[in-house]
């Protein structure tokens, strides 16, 4: 849609691919959960369905030449010959086409305009770590339809002005998980799980962060300063590079 309307996009920093297939099986830890792997390059979903398992490889593009020269072969070959995929999925055989996705982090610089608005998807993309696309699709969707009932430039503006800041906001969330942030912030509380500090604080932090990562306050102010003061000062020395999402 920015296309067909000439309209500029901003991207963001990463430049990733995302081929995805289902297969018949992998290694599933958690019966119904979704599974999020760190990989040599990049990172995996794996989301069991009935009878066949949705796997998803997000990959720097750099890399994916050396998998072969079809999505087909790079999917094929990322799962036998990654360290961690041959491991979980190296047995798996896949039982439909592979999906690639490139136009990875773009954000539209207009979301509105005389006669037309974009909504999810159409206005900006930012990963899949976290489904933060379908939740900002259907909120954006409430969003737009409010401001349709109300028919005031002004409301448009704030339609406009309150999707580009979500977005936003979710290119910081995904890059405290690319970075190796989270992770380490992560593995520090375990460490420190018996220190009456943390069990103190737990339970607030967790409330906070499942709200951010599940959408419901990734805007929220308050939440995230509790986030990125975890991400400065929570991690007692750790290096997050040693973490990182590569």
């Amino acid at each position: 849609m920015p296309k067909l309307l000439e309209l500029p996009s901003r991207e963001g920093p990463r430049k990733d691919t995302a081929l995805f297939a289902h297969v018949d099986q992998t290694q599933i830890d958690s019966v119904g959960h979704v599974h999020t792997t760190r990989l040599d390059h990049g990172w995996s979903w794996r989301i069991p369905l009935p009878g066949r398992v949705s796997v998803g490889v997000v990959i720097g593009t750099e890399f994916l030449p050396k998998f072969g020269t079809t999505k087909e072969e790079r999917f094929d070959n990322l799962l036998k010959q990654d360290s961690v995929l041959c491991e979980i999925a190296g047995e798996a055989k896949r039982l439909t086409p592979v999906v690639e996705y490139t136009n990875y982090q773009l954000v539209s610089s207009r979301v509105v305009g005389d006669g037309w608005a974009l909504v999810g998807d159409t206005a900006g993309f930012i990963d899949p770590v976290f489904s933060s696309g379908l939740f900002i699709g259907m909120q954006s969707a409430v969003e737009l339809a409010d401001a349709i009932g109300n028919g005031t430039p002004e409301a448009f503006n704030e339609y406009e002005r309150h999707v580009i800041h979500h977005l936003k906001s979710w290119h910081e969330i995904v890059e405290y998980f690319y970075n190796g942030r989270l992770f380490s912030c992560f593995h520090v509380g375990q460490m420190l799980k018996d220190n009456l500090l943390v069990k103190l604080s737990f339970p607030h932090l967790n409330k906070h962060f499942g709200r951010i990562f599940s959408g419901a306050a990734s805007t929220s102010t308050y939440s995230l300063a509790l986030l990125r003061f975890a991400m400065k000062y929570g991690l007692k020395n750790e290096d997050p590079k040693e973490m990182k999402v590569h």
